[in-house]
């Protein structure tokens, strides 16, 4: 079972879309304020999201657009190359 949140402010003036999923084998009635993993593939989703994360939170970020250091409010955070894995993945086989 899981329940997704979408928030889509006005894209127009930039604002920051992000999506909550929460996925369960028992039944799930609401979502949760903190969060076990973020994925960001930029700045914005560090900074306004670090109010979220517990000690085990884990957060992986795009190494290329999001500086982590010093910066990601728990210790388990990860970059990867989100452009190389694309290139990777998109070239002709």
């Amino acid at each position: 079972m899981s329940i997704t949140y979408r928030d889509y402010p006005s894209i127009i003036r930039g604002g920051h879309t992000f999506s909550i999923i929460r996925a369960s084998e028992d039944r799930i009635s609401s979502h949760r304020n903190a969060v076990d993993y973020i994925l960001a593939l930029n700045q914005d989703t560090v900074a306004l999201h670090k109010d979220r994360v517990k000690d085990s939170s884990v957060i992986i970020y795009d190494a290329d657009n999001v500086k982590c250091d010093g910066v990601c409010p728990v210790k388990n955070a990860v970059g990867i190359s989100v452009s190389k894995i694309l290139k990777e993945r998109m070239r002709p086989r």
